[in-house]
């Protein structure tokens, strides 16, 4: 037993523990190699991101229903601490506006007739309010979600969101948030947030119903705001990184203008716009979760922890092979974990990835974060109150404009209807019903429906008649190889194209039976069943092996051949029993060795045959002289 257990246990030598060591604090690795040559891509990228993130940051804080200083501590913390313990280079953590939008509707959900004031008269009151502290729960029970997954070894979980579900999910996910902007896009005052199903119908019916209320000049603010960023991103920006690698910081330079604007010309009481107002300077005092919220906010953020891990996977996958490295799903969630508990203490929103920032980064060439950190450290510390004359409708203008990308991930639809009908359908499903009902439910629901689609596939899998190809020992389906050779029609040599399973094992006997039924021509004396592609058999599909075997024997007395199986299909096929009667004897390692000992048996039988028909031809010819 001790043996057993010490089998199980890894080696504590130092060179494996240097190894975890490093595994989970990636930086150990990293650190010593940092060259003396990185330091100024560093502090470019690093002024870039700090320079896009502040107006971000403040715009998705206000879209979570938060104050906007809300964003800027989430910007700083998660990123600082994932430069330590991420394992992909060029990922910007921090603010992003799906997890903003999802935390916007629980914040409304839980606090529906809350003043919407943003204002809050110093840094250490912050933690005073309901929904901040709600918040910082949340923050804090995604992060022990994520401890749990990876305990639990469910990053796995991941690979059920594929590009498609998240492409719908997302495309959908930017019209909620789009639409969640044009209130303060038009300074309208009053407009209800809605939640749960037919949420953006009912939106638009409130919108349409105070639309009288507009306020011109936020209209017209946001009109030019929007139409500037537009063009500056998509064709300015194009022609000067022919120049240079780093954009223009567009952001930055119209929350610049708008402020001077608003501070000197009296937006917020001559033009009655809405202004951003006191920013508490300073970091926060900490604040404990309350943990008699956690039950109750547990559904929410275990589907914020699924995104936020899907998000940040896909995008590190997306630069890590472009840069040529490798990335380590597992400590990326550990990362990520870490990156949301200890914020939590410190005011934060669940933080994620953000592909825009991240393209930045990797622009820049930079290796490490720290710098773009320490820049978002200056603006909570000493440069909040600058930006307190900011008004509401430019931060409502940088989300609409950076939900572009998002917005135009519709064109995947497109090329997926040629590629593959199940993959259009998933997109479909998952933007349609993202779009009619809510952001959390719409994730849920994509979710059961992909995993539909997969049972569906593997249900009513078909089987699959393979020719030998040319003089070789391969087999293949002989509708896609025309050089297919058609070997004895005696033997007939089929595939089942799926795991066999209790949910499919019926079909799966049915084709092949309807197989040698339609074959008018011949009828079969062998079936091989490649059992190469059954990845998987349970007790059912083992049974029906023998059932198939003794309906082949009694009606049609057809001999069942299985080649080329796997060894844990030879071990359930062993433990069920079914080598009693299925011996090993017609258990084959190739296909071809199965059709050769047919072949052989085949010619045994026939030359019996002829045997016997020479013997009663002897035997009439006698009997006819006597």
């Amino acid at each position: 037993m001790r043996d057993t257990v010490k089998s199980y246990l890894p080696t504590c030598d130092r060179k494996s523990a240097i190894s975890t060591l490093k595994c989970w604090i990636p930086c150990i690795d990293w650190l010593p190699k940092y060259k003396l040559n990185f330091i100024l891509p560093d502090i470019i990228a690093g002024v870039t991101i700090a320079i896009m993130t502040v107006p971000q940051a403040m715009a998705y804080g206000h879209l979570a229903n938060l104050p906007p200083v809300i964003g800027l501590y989430t910007s700083f913390l998660p990123a600082l601490l994932y430069t330590f313990f991420g394992t992909c280079v060029h990922t910007s953590l921090g603010m992003f506006a799906l997890v903003a939008l999802m935390v916007g509707g629980i914040v409304n959900n839980e606090f529906p007739n809350k003043v919407n004031n943003m204002t809050i008269s110093t840094a250490a009151d912050l933690a005073d309010l309901p929904e901040v502290q709600l918040v910082a729960t949340l923050t804090f029970l995604v992060g022990l979600i994520m401890v749990a997954m990876s305990l639990l070894q469910m990053h796995v979980l991941a690979s059920y969101l594929s590009e498609p579900l998240i492409s719908g999910y997302t495309t959908a996910s930017a019209i909620h948030v789009f639409i969640s902007q044009v209130p303060p896009l038009l300074g309208l005052e009053g407009v209800k947030e809605r939640s749960g199903f037919l949420k953006l119908p009912y939106t638009l019916y409130d919108i349409g119903s105070h639309i009288l209320q507009l306020n011109t000049a936020s209209l017209v603010l946001s009109t030019i705001c929007v139409f500037v960023m537009y063009v500056g991103k998509n064709y300015m920006n194009p022609q000067v990184k022919k120049l240079c690698p780093l954009p223009v910081p567009l952001e930055l330079i119209v929350v610049i203008i708008t402020t001077v604007l608003s501070y000197f010309l009296g937006f917020k009481n001559h033009y009655k716009m809405d202004v951003v107002d006191h920013i508490p300077t300073g970091f926060p005092k900490p604040l404990v979760p309350k943990f008699s919220l956690m039950i109750h906010l547990l559904p929410n953020a275990l589907i914020i922890a699924l995104v936020v891990y899907v998000i940040t996977i896909s995008v590190g996958k997306l630069f890590s092979k472009k840069h040529k490295y490798t990335i380590d799903p597992k400590q990326e969630l550990r990362a990520l974990a870490i990156c949301q508990i200890l914020p939590s203490f410190f005011l934060t929103i669940p933080s994620s990835v953000s592909l825009s920032r991240s393209q930045v980064v990797a622009q820049a060439g930079s290796k490490t974060q720290v710098c773009s950190a320490m820049l978002m450290l200056v603006v909570i510390l000493w440069a909040g109150p600058l930006l307190e004359a900011l008004p509401m409708a430019v931060l409502a203008s940088i989300i609409v404009v950076a939900l572009q990308g998002m917005l135009r991930q519709w064109r995947d639809c497109i090329p997926l209807w040629k590629c593959s009908k199940y993959d259009f359908f998933v997109w479909l499903f998952s933007f349609g019903i993202t779009l009619i009902w809510d952001v959390s439910e719409g994730l849920i629901a994509s979710l059961a429906f992909i995993i539909i689609t997969v049972i569906v596939r593997f249900q009513w899998a078909g089987n699959t008649t393979l020719n030998r190809i040319g003089n070789s020992e391969l087999y293949r389906d002989k509708m896609s190889y025309s050089y297919g050779e058609d070997h004895d029609q005696k033997i007939l040599v089929t595939s089942f194209n799926a795991p066999l399973l209790f949910f499919n094992c019926e079909r799966f006997k049915e084709n092949i039976l309807n197989e040698i039924t339609s074959n008018n021509a011949s009828q079969p004396c062998y079936v091989i069943l490649d059992a190469s592609i059954i990845s998987a058999i349970d007790k059912m599909g083992a049974m029906t092996l023998v059932d198939l075997q003794e309906e082949l024997l009694n009606s049609y007395q057809i001999q069942l051949f299985v080649a080329a199986a796997q060894d844990d299909f030879r071990e359930m096929l062993k433990r069920c029993g079914v080598l009693k009667k299925i011996t090993s004897k017609f258990l084959f390692p190739s296909i071809h060795d199965a059709v050769l000992f047919a072949s052989q048996e085949l010619s045994a039988k026939s030359r019996d045959e002829k045997k016997k028909k020479n013997g009663l031809n002897i035997i009439s010819v006698r009997l006819q002289i006597v």
